[in-house]
């Protein structure tokens, strides 16, 4: 009842609107319906409708020091909400039916037992989403997230799904804001509401900047950084002013110092944001990071004090005080605690060679010896479950393929692809320059390394070609598995899996060249097929390339990972999405 009174008392509405919220609540509870999960969240350039009042947690008070110079503040409020009709919609809300709820967009009201708190989310304004949960007695709190309220007949379009590890939002405790990055200018700001100009992951620092971690702005591509004159945005590359120290000041509270200048992040309850020097500590200075659910991160659990790693199960067969393998929230290298000067250290083709990694306490679960392969990794992956819904793939078509230990282990490369191993392919197509097209007999086999937010198009519509007309390929098979289909698809038990398409491309159509590159010791993936005649490039031809199938394989803790511009640029467009 007192967020609901809050809640009302904030969008300024009658007394009846505030009755009307807590029967919807009750009427939820009473239904057996619990917490709404949430939402999908959409960009920030909205539709040009009035804009919902800003909510803020209750609580979050002005800072009683006198004002200082704001060395950056804020210029604008973020985007709008579309909220047309919120005033009408609300009271009818006690007999809530989707009709009656029209034009109502987007309202995150979370209420617990030792605190309580309104935000507003940004969601979409086309659908209804509320899907049946469960209340749970061992629990004295309830939880009512991210109700997104629009156009019934769009309401499948809505269907939450859920995020991948490792996104998170940096909030201000006092002003109960986020912060977030301009994908424009870069320039640095906060507000109450979250779209996907607010979304970071964290990559932890290597060698001397073991400890420290990255800002990584997942719409930019681009990192946080500060400058000793007080500039501070979201800028390209790798340089020492994107490193910052989190200085927990709690389980999940703590301080983001810039380590070049020193100088604290704040974000203050009137409206500024900024960097300052001093050593003094501001209730406005301290942050938390959440997840997209809205829930807090605990910071207690960082390995070794490195924020932003993640275990992956495999272990370093070796007597060192910390023997676990971690990697980031893109999953596109993975790293160990050196034992002798403790610094983290990214595995690198060649230091794999040193390194005996086991499988530790992931499973190998030998997924081409299963019974059914094919109908479990649809079962256990949403993603596959996804494409087979669609009728993209199934479980039963008679082209899917079960590859053995050696299918491809010890043949010679002869012009054509080389076989995976340990791995299942599901039949595709054939698809070309978006349509379904026969099979064409004699076109040599080939393989193509997506990223996962790109799958389902190309399971649709096959390969297109990028703005210069070109589409690559390649015959290795664990070059493009190794390096560019990212990040993981990872399942109950923590077993990791990626996903590579299989294709046929017309003979005499494509070029063959190496790496341009030259990022990493090729020949230490890639035994077979010979560097010169690595990468087969596609050029104003797309009708010469099918794609046929789509190839399932775990990773193994003898894969080589690697970060390079590509696949971080890659990644960052599947956590948005997916």
């Amino acid at each position: 009842p007192k967020a609901c009174r809050h809640l009302a008392r904030t969008w300024r509405l009658q007394t009846h609107s505030s009755i009307a919220i807590h029967a919807l609540f009750l009427r939820m509870v009473a239904a057996d319906v619990g917490a709404v999960r949430t939402a999908p969240m959409l960009p920030s350039v909205m539709s040009s409708a009035p804009a919902l009042p800003v909510i803020v947690g209750a609580g979050a008070a002005a800072s009683s020091r006198a004002p200082r110079p704001s060395v950056a503040c804020t210029a604008a409020a973020g985007a709008a909400v579309a909220a047309a009709g919120v005033a009408a919609a609300l009271p009818a809300t006690a007999g809530f039916s989707t009709a009656s709820a029209a034009g109502f967009t987007a309202a995150a009201i979370r209420w617990r037992g030792r605190r309580s708190a309104v935000s507003c989310r940004r969601l979409s304004g086309r659908a209804l989403a509320v899907a049946a949960g469960r209340t749970s007695s061992e629990h004295s709190s309830f939880e009512v997230a991210d109700i997104a309220v629009g156009s019934p007949d769009a309401a499948a379009d809505m269907e939450p799904r859920a995020g991948l590890a490792g996104v998170c939002l940096l909030r201000g405790v006092q002003s109960s804001r986020y912060v977030w990055a301009d994908s424009t200018s870069g320039a640095l700001m906060h507000n109450s509401l979250v779209g996907e100009e607010h979304l970071f992951v964290l990559i932890p620092g290597t060698g001397e900047r073991t400890g420290l971690v990255k800002f990584h702005h997942l719409r930019t591509n681009k990192c946080l950084f500060f400058t000793r004159d007080g500039n501070m945005g979201v800028f390209e590359g790798d340089r020492p002013e994107f490193y910052f120290q989190v200085l927990p000041q709690g389980p999940d509270t703590f301080v983001l110092q810039h380590q070049d200048s020193q100088m604290l992040l704040y974000s203050n309850a009137d409206g500024r944001i900024g960097c300052f020097y001093g050593e003094e500590r501001y209730d406005d200075q301290l942050f938390q990071l959440e997840d997209r659910t809205g829930q807090l991160l605990q910071l207690l659990d960082s390995p070794c004090g490195c924020v932003g790693l993640r275990d992956t199960g495999f272990r370093w067969l070796a007597d060192v005080p910390e023997p676990r393998i971690f990697t980031d929230a893109f999953q596109s290298a993975h790293y160990i605690f050196d034992p002798g000067s403790s610094y983290l250290l990214e595995i690198g083709e060649q230091l794999r060679l040193q390194v005996s990694v086991t499988w530790g306490e992931a499973r190998d679960m030998c997924l081409h010896e299963m019974d059914r392969p094919h109908a479990w990794a649809i079962e256990h992956i949403p993603l596959l479950r996804q494409l087979a819904d669609a009728g993209l793939i199934s479980s039963s078509h008679q082209g899917n393929v079960s590859y053995g230990d050696s299918e491809g282990e010890f043949e010679e490369f002869a012009g054509d692809g080389m076989l995976p191993t340990r791995a299942i392919k599901f039949a595709l197509g054939p698809l070309s320059s978006g349509e379904r097209v026969p099979p064409r007999g004699g076109w040599k086999r080939a393989w193509h390394g997506p990223s996962l937010h790109a799958v389902e198009a190309i399971a649709r519509r096959g390969l297109l070609a990028d703005a210069k007309g070109r589409i690559f390929l390649t015959p290795s098979f664990e070059y493009p598995f190794c390096l560019y289909s990212v990040p993981d698809i990872v399942v109950a038990g923590g077993a990791r899996f990626r996903v590579v398409f299989e294709v046929r491309v017309a003979p005499g159509a494509f070029w063959e060249h190496g790496d341009h590159y030259d990022f990493c010791q090729l020949g230490l993936i890639e035994g077979c097929v010979p560097p010169e005649k690595l990468e087969w490039e596609v050029v104003g031809r797309p009708d010469a390339v099918q794609v046929v199938g789509l190839v399932l394989k775990q990773l193994g803790p003898e894969h080589p990972t690697l970060r390079h511009d590509t696949v971080v640029r890659h990644a960052c467009q599947s956590l948005l999405r997916l």
